[in-house]
């Protein structure tokens, strides 16, 4: 007999419900009334941070059952917002399925959360797929680097402005633009008339991925290296489409981030071209005129002497990313939606129903 495996949502965007459908196998169904006494209970990151109290008090009363919210960014869960539900006396009938990870997440032994990157699934997409092979056939290098960076935080602005006008930079491939709303608008200006040009299909479901960022081929026929700078370096953090757009096109890369985010890419099975111990170096000490030295000692290797094994260690990222990793995502996205709702799912009820 199929078992229901539906659960209450409440005003959370249509991608959500699609997503906690098509990975996670529960059907997401509106309620009515918040008010409405419901078992389980699904929310979005922003309808939590509007009414957290008034959902607390649900919780306690015993209407919602048991809540569970997306927490899509990271770092608008904040220590104060975490600590307020690691204090509560019902804190085991709350959890968060969060897209990335909390600066402090040791702090709070009390929250139940499930931790995964989006990105990394998103940018398996056979589309991107097969713009990889196709770039796999046109790559031939005659430019250093490749680095896009909008300065917009302290961290970033350090390092544009230290390499703005270097000689490292003079055979490369650069953008560190100031304006990102224009950025993002010329993004969304070059799929308007792709979509005008091609029409619609999976091709612009695989090229949404990449946000305000829509690679440029011509560029990543030509760099032997790309510059990646995530998006929060410190704090809680997510990895984003900065950090797969060259492991998904086999492109060498540094990567300049903390050790903690460091750390946890390389548990993912990633590995990185090192040089004179440059990364041990480089998340060992604050000092940013250090940390510049240090860059651009690594940069003139890379420039001058052209080492292969970079292209090697790349090409196995690539290996790992497309073979390996987003097998690991549908296990892992599957088995934290489980856990969180608990019953069986989609997938149970049409396993047992393909009986004879």
């Amino acid at each position: 007999m199929a078992q229901d495996f539906t659960i209450k949502s409440y005003q959370i965007p249509s991608w959500l419900k699609e997503f906690i459908f098509e990975y996670g196998c529960y059907r997401c169904e509106e309620t009515e009334s918040p008010d409405t006494p419901v078992d389980k209970l699904v929310i979005y990151e922003s309808e939590y941070l509007a009414n957290a109290e008034t959902w607390h008090q649900r919780v306690a009363s015993g209407t919602v059952g048991r809540l569970l919210i997306l927490n899509d960014h990271p770092f608008v869960f904040t220590d104060q917002v975490l600590s307020r539900i690691n204090q509560l006396p019902f804190a085991n009938r709350i959890a968060i399925f969060c897209q990335g990870y909390w600066s402090t997440q040791q702090n709070y032994p009390n929250v139940i959360s499930e931790h995964v990157n989006f990105h990394e699934h998103f940018f398996s997409h056979h589309f991107i797929f097969l713009l990889s092979r196709q770039l796999q056939q046109k790559r031939k290098i005659t430019k250093d680097f490749l680095w896009y960076t909008l300065p917009k935080d302290p961290y970033r602005k350090q390092f544009v402005d230290s390499f703005r006008h270097s000689d490292l930079l003079n055979n490369s491939i650069t953008s560190f633009g100031e304006d990102k709303l224009a950025f993002y608008k010329q993004s969304q200006d070059r799929m308007t008339v792709l979509k005008q040009k091609y029409g619609t299909g999976q091709w612009t479901n695989g090229l949404q991925c990449y946000g305000a960022g829509l690679p440029n081929m011509k560029a990543y026929e030509q760099v032997a290296c790309e510059i990646v700078l995530e998006t929060a370096n410190s704090g809680s953090w997510h990895l984003s489409e900065k950090f797969f757009r060259p492991i998904g096109f086999a492109v060498p890369l540094i990567l300049l981030c903390s050790k903690k985010i460091f750390d946890t890419v390389k548990g993912y099975g990633y590995k990185f071209y090192d040089y004179d111990n440059f990364y041990a170096k480089f998340q060992g000490t604050e000092d940013v005129a250090v940390r510049v030295q240090l860059l651009e000692k690594f940069m003139s290797h890379i420039k001058n002497d052209k080492p292969s094994e970079m292209h090697k260690i790349a090409d196995q990222n690539y290996d790992h990313f497309w073979n390996n990793r987003k097998n690991i995502y549908y296990d892992r996205v599957m088995n934290a939606w489980r856990r969180l709702i608990g019953g069986n799912n989609l997938l149970d009820n049409i396993y047992n129903d393909l009986d004879t």
